[in-house]
């Protein structure tokens, strides 16, 4: 993941730097490969990378398409390849191998329905010059988080609260906001409202532009999924079909990648593909994170279904001073309150991959949801 920060202002940008830069360090965890802003008439656009498409400096943000566009982006377009052979066709000349350019030229191609092209996550802000206008995006599904704030003289957004925050006269918990988690333990993400006063997520689908002249906000959404019946004769064969070509895509790294595995329905389909498709699956490592609890052990089905693959499986088992040293870490790191311990878990899950050296992890969500697991 990449972090991105903005901020747009009436007064004067330039006494905003140093908070700028104090903010976008908070931001490093999420990309510690590279770390820069950029300052046009009255923004700050900034970026932290976690290179994972084209390593090249070249690949650095933020990128600039001419002089007319500037983009901070988080995330990755998997089908970036298509979209730059078609754009290829249409003249554009590419100067790196990343995604991000690729965005950039599709935007100047096809404008604000640039989106409706792309398959991936992805959280962005683009600045056109030409329009006056930033242009900001979240992908279909709210894979990549983009947070906002605003008042009559500035608009500040980023990937995490806390970047926000500094900008802030001062803090107010959104108490309404809360009451999803104090009754059923979970934060109502379809609203977008946050637990902060005042600080918005953008939603999944959901377009933002800014205007700069005014610092007016305009939201709109790109895409809502249809109601259809499925009218199939064989419908496990094109779930198949749809999810080998899903990870086909999305295996598509400059890095090593590794996955999850606890054995259920989700990881587990997804290993076994990775592991048919991956061409050298030797140096592919699944990890799990084993409970201490008895009751909620699953490391023995993450056992079966790697001796099954025949990929190396790595348990990590947390214990309880782990948990609580970790405490503070993992509240910093979600911003916001959360419903589950399973958090502490991916957390821990994380950090060994980041101890291995892996980059890109794959994960799955749903599953259950759709085939009626529970």
């Amino acid at each position: 993941m990449c972090g991105i920060l903005g901020l747009i202002t009436s007064s004067c940008i330039s006494s905003y730097q140093e908070k700028f830069s104090y903010s976008l360090e908070l931001l490093s965890h999420r990309g510690p490969d590279y770390c820069d802003f950029i300052q046009e008439r009255n923004i700050l656009l900034g970026h932290t990378r976690l290179a994972i498409i084209d390593l090249n400096q070249h690949a650095n943000q933020p990128m600039l398409f001419q002089d007319k566009s500037i983009l901070i982006f988080n995330g990755e377009i998997y089908n970036y390849k298509e979209i730059k052979e078609e754009l290829s066709l249409q003249g554009y000349v590419f100067h790196t191998q990343s995604d991000t350019e690729v965005l950039l030229c599709a935007y100047d191609f096809w404008g604000e329905s640039c989106v409706e092209h792309l398959n991936g996550m992805w959280a962005f802000a683009l600045l056109d010059k030409a329009k006056n206008q930033l242009f900001c995006s979240r992908d279909r599904f709210g894979e990549k988080p983009f947070f906002y704030y605003s008042d009559s003289k500035k608009v500040i957004f980023a990937s995490e609260i806390k970047a926000i925050l500094p900008f802030l006269d001062s803090i107010s918990v959104n108490i309404p906001a809360l009451i999803p988690f104090i009754v059923r333990g979970n934060i109502d993400c379809y609203k977008n409202e946050t637990s902060f006063k005042n600080i918005y997520r953008l939603n999944p689908s959901e377009n933002l532009i800014i205007q700069l002249d005014s610092l007016n906000l305009q939201r709109k959404f790109y895409y809502q999924i249809q109601q259809q019946s499925i009218q199939d004769s064989n419908p496990a064969k094109t779930l198949r079909i749809l999810l080998e070509d899903s990870m086909k895509l999305r295996l598509r790294s400059d890095v090593p990648v590794g996955s999850c595995l606890s054995g259920g329905l989700d990881s587990s389909c997804i290993n076994a593909l990775m592991a048919k498709m991956l061409p050298d699956k030797k140096n592919f490592i699944a990890i799990h994170a084993k409970s201490s609890l008895t009751q909620s052990d699953e490391s023995e089905y993450a056992k079966e279904v790697a001796k099954a693959l025949d990929i190396q499986l790595c348990v990590i088992e947390p214990t309880q001073q782990e948990f609580l040293s970790a405490l503070e870490s993992v509240m910093q790191t979600q911003d916001e309150p959360f419903g589950s311990t399973s958090i502490y878990m991916q957390y821990f899950v994380m950090q060994k991959a980041k101890e291995l050296g892996i980059k890109v992890m794959f994960d799955g969500q749903g599953a259950d949801e759709v085939f009626l697991g529970y």
